[in-house]
């Protein structure tokens, strides 16, 4: 039988989901509360909520109290050093959204001109030369986040 869909793990390719599944995981494991595991590291359990949906990223202090409590072997605290680390999967979309909000942007390029400048054709050129599969689907991609700016 399937868990039920708000015990699925999320887990999309991102360290910090398979974080996030974990200390859900390990808490209910010792029928713990939400709560509790916010009075344990000295936050709320909204905080504690966030960090098991990973609309919050677990704090590494935070990871030392729970492993040293928990007996985990710092597996929390392991997995958030790595995670700060490692490549973030999401780290354009993050960059879409500050960009949107931004007043101001500089942009150094080396070789090409920058995304938000690349005519349609100049664009294609450059997806097309990529290798990418679905060229329409790239460029267009690229037009909308030029007219997001405009």
């Amino acid at each position: 039988m399937a868990p039920p869909p708000d015990e699925s793990p999320q887990i999309t390719g991102s360290l910090w989901d398979l974080i996030a599944v974990q200390l859900r995981r390990h808490r209910k494991e010792r029928g713990l509360s939400g709560e509790a595991l916010g009075r344990l590291i000295g936050v709320n359990r909204s905080t504690v909520s966030r960090y098991e949906s990973g609309s919050l990223k677990l704090q590494e202090d935070h990871a030392i109290k729970i492993d040293i409590a928990w007996h985990t072997n710092w597996l929390f605290t392991n997995l958030v050093r790595f995670a700060k680390e490692g490549h973030d999967r999401e780290w354009f979309a993050t960059h879409l959204i500050l960009e949107s909000k931004a007043s101001e942007l500089r942009i150094w390029e080396y070789a090409w001109i920058p995304g938000l400048f690349q005519t349609e054709e100049y664009a294609r050129a450059l997806v097309r030369s990529a290798g990418l599969e679905n060229i329409d689907a790239e460029v267009a991609s690229r037009m909308k986040r030029q007219e997001r700016l405009a």
